[in-house]
């Protein structure tokens, strides 16, 4: 899925990562469970590892911050943390 590429490249550690996508209200359901299933199959760990696609972040202000905006996100959308 493109947009899960775009929100991953480059692990939202610079300006060039797609933070947005528009999506119609039809498929937004699907849509979001789709790229949830993306993130939880994405493999996560050793940079050296040749089958790692998420390294660490930056240090722990940029993990902070995206930590943050996961939280609001969830807030906004009114879902329950």
């Amino acid at each position: 899925m493109w947009a899960h590429a775009a929100v991953m490249n480059n692990h939202g550690q610079n300006c060039c990562a797609g933070s947005r996508t528009y999506v119609q209200e039809e498929i937004y359901d699907q849509f979001v469970a789709r790229c949830r299933d993306l993130a939880l199959m994405r493999p996560v760990g050793d940079p050296y590892d040749a089958l790692t696609q998420q390294g660490p972040q930056v240090g722990v202000g940029r993990l902070l911050a995206d930590c943050w905006q996961i939280v609001g996100r969830l807030i906004q959308a009114n879902k329950n943390i």
